[in-house]
C-alpha cells in the first residue's frame, strides 16, 4: 500500500513452495528411477528445488551423476557409489543381474542400495538447505554444467 504498487509480484520474484524433506526424498527417488528417460525425468519436484542450476531434465541428471559419483569421497562412499552406478547409471534388467553383476548376494546388494539411496538422499538434502556446498568436478556423462546453484527466477 504504501508503495503505490498493486497486483501480484513479479513472476521471477515468486518460488514455489520448498519441498518437505519427506517429499524431497520421494522426488529423488523417483528422479533415480527415470534417470534414463528424461521424458519422465523432464516431470521430476526436483526441478523446482535448488539443486540443477536449470530447470531442465539434462541439468537434473547432470546433478544427480555427479552427486552419486561423491558418494566415493566418503566412508563406504566407494561401495554406495558403485551399487547407485550399476542400478540406476549402468541399469541391469533386474535387481538380481545387478546384485550378479556386484558380485554381491541379492539380500546384501538390496540393503547396500538402500543405504546408497538412503545416504544419496542426505548428501542432495544437505546441498538443498545450503548445509553443504554442492559436489564439484564435471559431470560423470560428459556434460558440463554445475550442480548445486540457484536457477534464475527461483
Amino acid at each position: 500500500e504504501l508503495t503505490g504498487e498493486t497486483g501480484p509480484p513479479p513472476a521471477h520474484l515468486v518460488r514455489p513452495a520448498p519441498l518437505s524433506r519427506h517429499d524431497f526424498e520421494l522426488a529423488v527417488r523417483a528422479a533415480l528411477a527415470a534417470l534414463g528417460r528424461p521424458d519422465r525425468l523432464a516431470d521430476s519436484a526436483l526441478l523446482d528445488a535448488t539443486l540443477p542450476r536449470s530447470p531442465d531434465a539434462a541439468a537434473l541428471a547432470a546433478t544427480l551423476r555427479r552427486a552419486i559419483a561423491g558418494l566415493a569421497d566418503e566412508p563406504r562412499g566407494a561401495e554406495h557409489r558403485r551399487v547407485l552406478e550399476r542400478t540406476y547409471l549402468r541399469g541391469a534388467p533386474s535387481q538380481e543381474v545387478a546384485a550378479e553383476l556386484l558380485d554381491l548376494p541379492f539380500s546384501t546388494y538390496r540393503r547396500h542400495l538402500a543405504q546408497a539411496v538412503q545416504r544419496l538422499c542426505d548428501v542432495l538434502w544437505a546441498v538443498e538447505i545450503g548445509a553443504v556446498p554442492p559436489p564439484a568436478g564435471p559431470d560423470p556423462s560428459g556434460g558440463d554444467q554445475e550442480v548445486g546453484r540457484n536457477r534464475p527466477g527461483k
